[in-house]
């Protein structure tokens, strides 16, 4: 805390409070599922997220065969005098993890507060459970920056796979990476990088990938596009390998864009978890207040 008097301010839920978050999230959980699915049906759709077109066909491909290989997501809620409403989805974001399957419950018992039970106390086993289910078939590699959130972050997640008796590796950056054989890319040690976790949330590796190669470039050929012999690997080589498979799916592209917020009040008007979101903005929100959020934004 900034200011001595929240020193020892925290908050508390009902059980009943706490069963509805969990009822919505399940059932919000399947509404963003379904709102994928219809906008992967719909170029004009599709078009809205602001995504490469060269990428439409790989998250084709990954919706296809990895809908429902997912390790964690992580739901925005505001709770108000109409009950929950859900700001975003962030389906394949690693924030969090930590602070609330770790750091909570060191806060609560430093200051001695006794007070109903830790909200993330499962959620370290809950992962190493999620881990088992993935079948990882060889070395995990974990994939951050320098930023220090994202080395708790990677620490954290570290000790779940581990515990879920996966061999992982931390890999920082991408200065250590290296070509292997036919274009495999290897960790500093030599050994392929084939199963991925990524600190980075899809938006943010797109900005280093836009950055690093031309949506028409090739149509993204990934490893041909570039002499192996005189350039180093790229994140676009890692990530966007078909071989590579990658810890959150390429899909939860469109379940976390808000662009994803207007078609789902479309497909369901007046949801109660809902908040009336549109693309452009007309009479009923402009009377009422509203906010612009943009749809790849990141930091709400």
């Amino acid at each position: 805390a900034t200011e001595d008097a929240d020193l020892f301010k925290y908050f508390c839920i009902g059980e009943t409070a706490m069963k509805e978050v969990k009822r919505a999230t399940n059932e919000l959980h399947a509404m963003f599922m379904h709102a994928t699915n219809y906008v992967l049906r719909d170029d004009r759709l599709l078009r809205r997220f602001n995504l490469p077109p060269a990428l439409w066909p790989r998250i084709h491909q990954s919706w296809d065969n990895r809908r429902n290989e997912m390790i964690t997501g992580r739901f925005d809620f505001a709770l108000s005098e109409q009950g929950l409403k859900v700001y975003e989805y962030n389906c394949d974001s690693a924030s969090c993890h930590m602070e609330a399957g770790k750091v909570q419950g060191l806060w609560a018992r430093h200051f001695g507060c006794s007070d109903g039970r830790d909200a993330g106390a499962e959620l370290f086993e809950d992962l190493v459970e999620s881990w088992k289910e993935a079948e990882v078939e060889g070395p995990l590699h974990i994939m951050r920056d320098d930023d220090p959130e994202e080395t708790y972050h990677a620490r954290f997640m570290r000790r779940a796979i581990e515990a879920a008796g996966i061999a992982c590796k931390v890999v920082r950056g991408v200065s250590g990476l290296k070509w292997g054989e036919g274009g495999v890319v290897t960790d500093e040690d030599g050994e392929p990088i084939d199963w991925v976790w990524k600190t980075w949330a899809w938006e943010t590796a797109l900005d280093q990938i836009r950055a690093q190669i031309s949506d028409d470039d090739e149509k993204l050929r990934l490893g041909k596009t570039i002499d192996r012999a005189a350039q180093p690997p790229r994140l676009v080589d890692v990530l966007l390998r078909p071989e590579v498979m990658v810890y959150e799916p390429l899909w939860t592209l469109i379940p976390s864009n808000k662009a994803i917020l207007p078609v789902l009040w479309m497909l369901y008007p007046n949801h109660p978890y809902l908040l009336n979101s549109q693309f452009e903005l007309g009479d009923d929100l402009a009377g009422k207040g509203y906010v612009v959020k943009p749809i790849v934004g990141r930091c709400g």
